[in-house]
């Protein structure tokens, strides 16, 4: 059965990249509640954030698994206003999706410092140095890229890193990554979500992150490793 997503069967924001990921989840939970092993969903015009990025990753995960139809269906899903990542607490992780690439003697950095919403999610500049000068000491033979959306600002040292900014040459180096440290993004979500993962995952989380978008199984597999940032929203002092 394929159902037919309208613009506020997830809310009236738009599904951005991260909430593709946690829709797989619901699709493959929804497989096996409604006994329906073919169950899908299509995305009706406005249901989708239009960022084209968002755009390029729902043409990735039509490829990469089969929980997203181009046809659209004959019912609509009957859901209005459901949060995606709220829906996981009766659902549960469930979502698997096929790495079809071979692992790669590579560490893979997806930074994030430039959240315009949930801006909690921003490392600070403190936090990514560490992160690369890290790497340098424990994987000095591996191959290092940072992955962005644009080019650091000038001013970051980048500590002889490589930078890609192309979203799917991005995506591959996901997926080919042997080390990954990531930020509360669609990326990270991706990176918890393939099957197989990357051997080591490193979850860069502000100290004021949302539990419920934590990475898929890191609560229910102890899957991955979580660290907090310190964030000042208080204008803390102290001698």
């Amino acid at each position: 059965m394929i159902y037919n997503i309208q613009k506020d069967t997830f809310g009236p924001l738009g599904t951005r990249m991260g909430d593709l990921v946690a829709i797989v989840n619901i699709v493959q939970y929804l497989r096996i509640k409604w006994q329906d092993p073919q169950l899908q969903f299509h995305f009706y015009p406005g249901s989708i954030n239009r960022e084209d990025y968002v755009h390029k990753f729902l043409m990735f995960l039509t490829r990469a698994t089969d929980c997203f139809s181009l046809a659209h269906g004959e019912k609509y899903l009957p859901w209005k206003n459901v949060g995606v990542w709220d829906y996981r607490d009766i659902s549960g992780d469930h979502v698997k999706i096929n790495n079809f690439y071979a692992p790669e003697k590579k560490v893979v950095v997806f930074p994030l410092y430039d959240a315009e919403y949930n801006v909690q999610r921003n490392w600070s500049i403190e936090a990514l140095y560490k992160i690369l000068e890290e790497c340098n000491t424990f994987y000095p033979d591996h191959k290092k890229v940072i992955c962005a959306k644009d080019k650091p600002p000038a001013n970051i040292d980048i500590h002889g890193f490589e930078i890609s900014t192309d979203f799917l040459t991005n995506i591959h180096h996901v997926m080919t990554a042997e080390v990954f440290y990531g930020g509360d993004t669609g990326v990270t979500h991706l990176a918890s979500a393939i099957r197989p993962r990357p051997k080591v995952l490193n979850y860069v989380y502000g100290s004021h992150c949302m539990i419920h978008t934590l990475p898929f199984y890191y609560i229910s597999e102890h899957s991955g490793n979580l660290r907090t940032f310190w964030l000042d929203f208080t204008g803390a002092a102290w001698e």
